[in-house]
């Protein structure tokens, strides 16, 4: 990676994968989430974003576990207002 390059933690509901390969693409490190913490999370909502690393994008099942390697958040939906305070 070059001297420019950040880590962006992003922090998705599932959509925008587009986003994270665009900012990989860029040469940047993706920390890639999805919200999956219910009662019952589904196999399909726990690995949105996993086997990606070959494109340097890491699946991420907390974020803020990570946050001190993290230059910038990327939330590209409305909501997780608490979050992104």
């Amino acid at each position: 990676m070059s001297e420019a390059s950040k880590t962006f933690g992003i922090w998705d509901n599932g959509l925008n994968t587009p986003l994270a390969f665009a900012l990989a693409r860029a040469g940047h490190r993706i920390l890639y989430h999805t919200a999956w913490d219910q009662e019952y999370p589904t196999i399909v909502e726990t690995c949105l974003g996993d086997g990606f690393t070959d494109y340097n994008i890491e699946r991420c099942d907390d974020l803020f576990l990570q946050v001190d390697e993290i230059d910038c958040f990327v939330f590209p939906n409305r909501g997780h207002i608490g979050e992104q305070l």
